[in-house]
Parts: C-alpha cells; sequence; structure tokens
C-alpha cells in the first residue's frame, strides 16, 4: 500500500496545489527551518517581532485544526536534520513517497533532498498557474490574471485518508483565539 509523507513548509492551508494532489494515507510533518537552516535563517527568526510569531503560531494551529477537521492532524518536529529524520520515518512506518511542499525561495543550503531513501516531489502550492514558471511574486501575479477566467481551483482531496505516527510531536504556544 502506497503511504505518503507530507512534508509542509509554508502552504499551512487545505485549498492548495499540494492538498488536491494527495490521496491515500498520508501523514503530514512540520520541521522548525529554527533548528536545521544556516545561520542566517536562524538570526532572521530569532529577531522576528512578537507578532510575526502569533502570526505564524496562529498559521499552524488553524492547519491543524483545519486537518483535524478531515480527520488528520499535523506533526511538528524540532530536528537539525529533518532529511535523517524523515528517512527514520520512511524505515519506521514503510513511507513510499515523500511530497515536500517547495519552501518559497527554494530548498534551504543545510537540506538535501536528494537523500531521502524514496521517491520524492516537491510541489509549488503558490503557483496557481501550471504553465507559469516564473519565479518573481509580479510575474506570477500578472500570468494569474491574464487567466483567471479559466483557473482551476485547488481544493484538498477528500481521498486523502489519516496515517497515524507513533512520534512525540513538538508543540509551539497555541494561538489565544479571542
Amino acid at each position: 500500500m502506497e503511504k505518503t509523507l507530507v512534508w509542509m513548509t509554508h502552504s499551512f492551508r487545505l485549498d492548495s496545489r499540494l492538498m488536491s494532489k494527495l490521496s491515500g494515507p498520508c501523514t503530514f510533518v512540520y520541521y522548525s527551518p529554527y533548528y536545521f537552516a544556516g545561520s542566517r535563517e536562524k538570526s532572521i527568526l530569532r529577531i522576528c517581532s512578537k507578532e510575526n510569531l502569533d502570526a505564524f503560531y496562529e498559521s499552524l494551529d488553524a492547519f491543524d485544526k483545519n486537518l483535524k477537521q478531515k480527520n488528520n492532524r499535523l506533526y511538528v518536529f524540532k530536528q537539525n536534520n529533518p532529511i535523517e529524520h524523515i528517512n527514520f520515518l520512511i524505515e519506521k512506518y514503510d513511507f513510499t513517497k515523500v511530497i515536500i511542499d517547495l519552501p518559497l525561495f527554494g530548498m534551504w543550503k543545510t537540506t538535501d533532498p536528494m537523500e531521502i531513501k524514496v521517491p520524492f516531489e516537491l510541489v509549488d502550492s503558490d503557483l496557481i498557474d501550471d504553465e507559469c514558471f516564473k519565479m518573481t511574486a509580479k510575474s506570477r501575479w500578472m500570468t494569474h490574471v491574464k487567466k483567471i477566467d479559466t483557473e482551476k481551483l485547488y481544493w484538498f482531496n477528500d481521498s486523502v485518508t489519516r496515517f497515524s505516527i507513533d512520534e512525540p510531536t513538538e508543540s509551539y504556544p497555541k494561538y489565544n483565539e479571542m
């Protein structure tokens, strides 16, 4: 049976290209870049404002709640080597493929997906148009608005089922809804 490990990096929403591509048993994981990205990324995250951190915590919490409504969940890990941990999960739970939510500015220099022990696919959830290969936000937006009447919407694929792993998940402060 095919089982998919889904590495979320930033597209914490159900209506995305990534979510529409999934099917069958899936496990959603998030690795905090603070623990594995380079010193530049770590310093940016270290000086992040409280407002930005709160927005980040809110997005993680909201995504987990949305996944739970679909009978799934988000596992959060704080690892200094996410690829090594992904390979551990692959071996322990017999995952057959990995789908990676392509980070906004490319993969971190400290990670090499070629080291993943099963086939993997990078999915660009920020790209709406399959035919636009431009990388700037302006170029993507201009391509999108030219085709707005013909664009298809992406939705969570209801054939996705939960594959639970028995691993302790890390936590961030829960967002306080007011």
